[in-house]
């Protein structure tokens, strides 16, 4: 009954008063197709008014995207973890026939996102790799037409095998030529009661129509994509490298920065992390779940009883990359943007990439000094450009130079201070992973910018 639905929101809005950071989800692969759903969403923003909890909510929207779900949307959308979703997984035909899937049209889509734009509400899709007639170029392709069409974040995950679905059944498997391997479920291992226990994922690394090295490439490019548009890794320079040249995609960016040329002289510590990411890739898969309950429970009994660093890899070197190693990341930065451009590549366009890392960087809160002075001049109307959802080069947006206001508002204030005080605060890869994890929608790790008064 709606009644003890609306008491039980109540009760644990109350009970978590003292945690904003901690994200409310809804379980329910679909919110937003029963009529009472806009009534709940209401209660949970009520709420959020009346007891400052939830700050941030997750859940899974109802993919046709009816006017009961634009209005959930509309009631939760800037609370939530990604916004309104739209969850292609393919657009390749023969794929969607295999596993009789209809997706929304294109245009329903640009609908969908032109709605969400004009009430500044973020746009997620979310995409699988590894599905029936999928190739590395075809789901390239896919990630490029998102960005495109301007997505504010685009989710690539590997497709996982689990049971109950019509890909695991072995006729199927052996149709598709359907190879897997078993990888950790987070930190999902423990023993209990002198047994041990380990969760799984067992996910599909080659078919019929991809190698185990496109499997490997498109996990790199996976990283990317989660990195710069769900954590929001210097989204401002990605976005301008790939529209100062138009026949670069950013799944080529991405690739050349997961892959750089080795003959040139990078920073040893630069190579040291693209290493690190693909030792772990790999170093997470296992031929049979046995062989990767045996590696966990090492790993648990080494550990003193306890588990090992995190099995979440995105998340993990997602946040070293943003909050630790900071040391070679704009020469690395701008030396790619030098690549791309070759020889035609002015002074200017150099300094501009060179003052967009500055902003990636600035735009991020600091932990230690949440109120700390920052300043950066900007000659282009970059908050114009993103509410344009960067479609255009940025040269169509020059300005009269003027300054970037990096500010706090109450809910970001709230909700780190509510992380800060539940933590130990070491500025280490726990914390950052922590922060990462916790800290939704993902933007409010990052200041709200508006323009100074010249």
């Amino acid at each position: 009954p709606i009644e003890q639905v609306t008491e039980e929101l109540h009760y644990i809005s109350k009970k978590y008063a003292d945690r904003p950071h901690h994200t409310m989800y809804i379980a329910d692969e679909n919110f937003g197709i029963l009529k009472r759903d806009v009534e709940i969403a209401k209660v949970i923003k009520d709420c959020n008014e009346k007891y400052e909890y939830p700050q941030g909510v997750f859940f899974y929207n109802d993919k046709r995207f009816t006017e009961t779900s634009r209005s959930v949307i509309e009631v939760l959308g800037k609370m939530t973890k990604t916004g309104l979703t739209l969850s292609l997984q393919t657009e390749n035909p023969e794929t969607l026939k295999a596993i009789n899937r209809k997706n929304v049209s294109d245009d329903e889509i640009d609908d969908a996102l032109t709605w969400a734009s004009e009430l500044n509400i973020p746009t997620t899709t979310e995409l699988i790799f590894g599905l029936p007639f999928e190739t590395k170029k075809s789901f390239i392709d896919l990630l490029d037409r998102s960005t495109k069409r301007g997505f504010d974040s685009i989710m690539c995950h590997v497709l996982f095998i689990m049971d109950g679905i019509e890909l695991n059944r072995p006729e199927v498997r052996e149709k598709f030529t359907i190879n897997t391997k078993f990888r950790p479920l987070a930190a999902g291992y423990m023993s209990h009661n002198g047994t041990f226990i380990a969760e799984h994922e067992e996910v599909v690394v080659s078919s019929k129509t991809f190698s185990y090295e496109d499997f490997i490439s498109i996990r790199c490019l996976n990283f990317m994509f989660y990195s710069v548009f769900d954590l929001g890794f210097q989204i401002w320079f990605f976005q301008y490298i790939k529209n100062s040249n138009g026949e670069v995609t950013l799944s080529q960016i991405f690739d050349k920065f997961m892959n750089p040329d080795r003959s040139k002289n990078w920073p040893k510590k630069y190579l040291n992390f693209v290493d690190d990411f693909r030792k772990a890739v790999e170093g997470e898969l296992f031929d049979t779940r046995e062989e990767m309950v045996a590696a966990l429970k090492k790993i648990y009994e080494d550990n003193g009883n306890d588990v090992g660093e995190t099995t979440r890899i995105n998340i993990h070197y997602g946040g070293r990359l943003i909050y630790e190693e900071q040391s070679w990341l704009k020469e690395v930065l701008v030396q790619h943007l030098k690549d791309i451009g070759g020889a035609g590549i002015t002074y200017d366009e150099i300094i501009l990439g060179k003052s967009l890392v500055d902003l990636g960087s600035l735009e991020r809160i600091d932990f230690v000094d949440l109120n700390k002075n920052k300043d950066l001049m900007v000659s282009h109307d970059i908050l114009e450009w993103k509410r344009n959802k960067f479609k255009k080069p940025i040269d169509q947006y020059k300005i009269e130079q003027r300054p970037i206001k990096f500010e706090m508002d109450e809910k970001r204030t709230k909700q780190i201070n509510g992380l800060l005080e539940s933590s130990s605060h070491q500025a280490d890869s726990d914390f950052y992973t922590m922060a990462l994890e916790t800290i939704t929608p993902r933007r409010n790790l990052l200041h709200e910018l508006t323009y100074n008064k010249i």
